[in-house]
């Protein structure tokens, strides 16, 4: 194949007095997201083959079934969202997710570095520093910021989720050191409700 590449890209935009529309491009393994105050949501679907979420793809891995490459075909998959409230928007490649031991852990790592960073340049070091201890590859993650006052307010918005994260998958360190598949499985099925577009395309 000519230059493959996986693709991860999303746009924001104004839709009228406080409604945001969100569009997320991507092709392949790569990953966009919408992070409001109340939790990290995945708004792409990894082309992979066999199809599986992505707590199976941890230890399964499938097959990248599409990607930008010259001389053959691909597709530029596409999904839109409204939100009416502040929020963050993310695109990931695979290196900046896939080598963390679950799921929930790269919204663990995005809420509790936040917490520790007292401006958007300590944020972004820490992220790079902490990412890139677990990423066994090159990683590209772009996060973009918007309708927030100031780096503390972005903060104190996501202090509460990071509360409640703590307090409903605090267990996560734990099933992983026992390797205890079946407990951090039950997690996961209840993290995804809110974490996993619905069939179909995102909610």
């Amino acid at each position: 194949r000519r230059f493959p590449s996986t693709l991860a890209a999303v746009a924001a935009e104004a839709a009228g007095k406080n409604l945001l529309r969100v569009l997320a491009f991507w092709a392949g393994d790569s990953r966009c997201y919408l992070f409001p105050v109340s939790g990290l949501r995945q708004l792409s679907r990894d082309d992979v083959l066999p199809e599986m979420d992505p707590f199976e793809n941890l230890t399964r891995d499938g097959v990248l079934c599409n990607c930008l490459q010259g001389g053959a075909p691909f597709e530029i998959r596409f999904a839109e969202v409204f939100r009416r409230e502040p929020c963050m928007v993310i695109a990931a490649s695979d290196g900046a997710f896939a080598y963390f031991r679950s799921p929930l852990l790269f919204e663990a790592v995005l809420l509790e570095t936040l917490m520790r960073s007292r401006t958007p340049e300590e944020w972004k070091s820490l992220l790079d520093e902490t990412v890139g201890r677990v990423a066994s590859d090159d990683y590209t993650l772009g996060v973009c910021v918007i309708g927030f006052r100031n780096f503390q307010a972005v903060k104190t918005a996501y202090a509460p989720r990071w509360e409640r994260f703590c307090r409903d998958y605090g267990s996560l360190s734990d099933c992983l050191g026992r390797g205890d598949e079946a407990a951090h499985r039950a997690l996961w099925e209840k993290y995804r409700e809110g974490y996993l577009p619905a069939p179909g395309g995102p909610a």
